[in-house]
């Protein structure tokens, strides 16, 4: 009986498919609001999404599993934090100042997605 996959991840990054691994080995994508079932190589293996530069914690699973992929907190601050600085920095009139601080804000978005688990993986019991 295979693991079925839901992703739940709301607007965020809707466009985006995210890579699901297994055991490390790409298996597939899924795309938002979409559930696709995978079949595991073994009884039970280890599951994580990618999507870059962002990642999801790491669970095991075994077969029969209903998993959910969900936004993490840190992804909805990072994301409203990002809008809402790149936002006011508009309001910089020196042109030098508003591009390093774009720069700097765009930079650190890459770095946070990179460090933290943007997506969180739950198994649900239905």
């Amino acid at each position: 009986m295979p693991v079925t996959i839901k992703r739940n991840t709301g607007p965020w990054a809707y466009f985006i498919p995210m890579a699901i691994k297994i055991n490390d080995k790409k298996v597939g994508k899924i795309k938002s609001d979409e559930q696709i079932e995978v079949k595991l190589p073994d009884k039970t293996a280890q599951l994580k999404v990618v999507k870059f530069p962002s990642r999801s914690n790491r669970i095991e699973v075994t077969d029969g599993d209903i998993i959910e992929i969900r936004a993490s907190r840190w992804h909805n601050l990072i994301f409203w934090g990002f809008l809402i600085t790149l936002y006011m920095s508009y309001f910089i009139t020196n042109i030098t100042y508003r591009a390093v601080i774009a720069t700097f804000i765009i930079v650190l978005a890459f770095v946070t997605a990179f460090c933290l688990n943007e997506f969180y993986l739950k198994k649900n019991e239905d």
